[in-house]
């Protein structure tokens, strides 16, 4: 049992299945799947933009309030989106989301039913995550903001090099 359906279709059956949208939450961003496509969003608090705004922050902050993070870090290097508000995947084209197809598709009927899913599914939460496009993000101080965390060096993650070596992501086609 796995959220109180059962996994016995699954496993007599891989391809059978039993939902139609997988959801996340990851700090300030939440998002939806149905397997080929992904909608991620991304939505900081009025505080935080209000402070990136007026320049008393001078970067993009993380949920964990720590700057520079390591994981973070990892992630704002290998994906280049990682700072759009609104991020629209084909997985099946792009497995690794290198190239955010939001700007073309946002009036599209796949990413229409992602959108719809992803709000259906917040509206069950006590927590509030609104989904309306913030302004700020789309601006040129945003962007200078967020190229500023793409600065953290990689290299200085001891753990990182240490335990892994260079990381190619995406990673390389054999």
């Amino acid at each position: 049992m796995l959220d109180g359906v059962s996994m016995q279709p699954i496993i007599s059956d891989p391809d059978q299945s039993t939902r139609d949208f997988i959801f996340s939450e990851n700090g300030y961003t939440r998002s939806v799947s149905d397997g080929t496509y992904k909608y991620i969003a991304l939505r900081y608090p009025e505080m935080l933009i209000n402070k990136m705004e007026s320049g008393e922050i001078d970067y993009v902050p993380s949920y964990v309030k720590a700057w520079p993070q390591a994981h973070s870090a990892i992630a704002m290097n290998g994906f280049p989106c990682y700072f759009d508000q609104d991020q629209f995947y084909n997985l099946t084209d792009d497995p690794y989301e290198q190239e955010n197809l939001y700007n073309t598709m946002r009036d599209s009927k796949e990413f229409r039913v992602l959108k719809a899913a992803l709000e259906a599914h917040l509206e069950s939460f006590d927590h509030p995550f609104d989904l309306t496009q913030i302004p700020f993000l789309e601006t040129q101080e945003y962007r200078k903001l967020a190229e500023k965390n793409l600065e953290f060096d990689l290299l200085s993650i001891p753990w990182l090099s240490r335990d892994h070596g260079f990381i190619s992501w995406p990673p390389e086609e054999d």
